[in-house]
């Protein structure tokens, strides 16, 4: 349902954080695509801070940051318990976002690759620079295989292109494990199938980190 923020932060940013928490304590399999900014589970304090010090300003909301920035760090306990799985894709932008400082941009980033090493979490990064293609989905068999529009399709499911990319056969039947409110398409991108050559040395020990753990 559709809700405006301006009322669903009215009483504070506190009430939000917790409505966040009960939903997500219900949900098995995250699948989180964030453009601009670190999404908020993965928030340390400092940057946590910083961005709801303006959702308050912007919204003229109360100022509760200490309790709603509490709760917001309440939140990433359930990246340690519960049988809950993560796919975060965020796109090279979110890197680069400044919010607050230096520092607090500093402390965020250092934070990421220690999360990789969660066995329930997965983060892909979109570079920017990275030259615009359509993506197409066609079945083989019983697989269903996304591949680049216009790529070379002689090569089979699996086997390296020449341009370097592979084709990936996704298994529908072990998919079906993998529902989610009843549905799931059959197509599954893992990070390292994410180009990752564009990526600043700023980046590249979180990239580092994940093609370790791949």
């Amino acid at each position: 349902m559709y809700v405006e923020w301006h009322r669903t932060l009215r009483t504070g940013t506190k009430r939000r954080q917790e409505a966040s928490r009960t939903i997500e304590s219900e949900t098995r399999l995250f699948c989180w695509y964030e453009p601009v900014l670190v999404p908020g589970i993965l928030h340390t304090a400092q940057y946590a801070a910083a961005v709801m010090r303006r959702v308050i300003e912007f919204y003229q909301i109360p100022d509760d940051l200490e309790a709603g920035v509490e709760v917001r760090m309440q939140r990433q306990q359930i990246l340690y318990h519960g049988n809950h799985r993560f796919h975060f894709v965020l796109a090279e932008q979110a890197l680069h976002t400044m919010v607050g400082d230096a520092s607090v941009m500093s402390g965020q980033l250092d934070s990421l690759p220690g999360l990789l090493s969660l066995p329930r979490v997965c983060l892909g990064i979109l570079p920017a620079a990275h030259r615009y293609r359509r993506v197409e989905v066609e079945r083989r068999g019983r697989h269903r295989v996304a591949r680049l529009a216009g790529a070379d399709c002689t090569t089979r499911p699996g086997q390296a292109r020449p341009d370097g990319a592979v084709d990936r056969a996704v298994d529908t039947t072990a998919a079906q494990k993998r529902l989610v409110r009843g549905r799931d398409d059959g197509v599954h991108v893992l990070p390292r199938d994410v180009t990752q050559s564009d990526l600043d040395r700023y980046h590249s020990s979180i990239l580092a980190h994940q093609a370790t753990t791949s």
